[in-house]
């Protein structure tokens, strides 16, 4: 079974001709930049949306203070003193 699909891009001029330039001095093929161009995309646009959850969920007091607690509670927990 095929794991690749064929696709047509278009592409402005200058973008090919830097995409080739570059596929030349990295020595790869177009397909390889282009999948590498994908997959940071895809990457950098997951990242955005863990920082804009993060941000999203500090930016409420009561979950700072919740969190607070709960780290308070573990450091407490590691001052227990365990039988052996």
């Amino acid at each position: 079974m095929r794991t690749t699909i064929k696709r047509a891009v278009s592409l402005k001029k200058e973008q090919d001709k830097e995409l080739k330039k570059l596929c030349r001095s990295e020595k790869v093929s177009y397909s390889a930049i282009l999948q590498k161009a994908i997959d940071g995309y895809l990457k950098n646009k997951e990242m955005m949306a863990m920082e804009e959850a993060y941000a999203k969920y500090y930016g409420n007091p009561e979950n700072i203070e919740k969190d607070r607690e709960v780290m308070q509670d573990i450091q407490g927990m590691s001052k227990v003193v365990w039988d052996e």
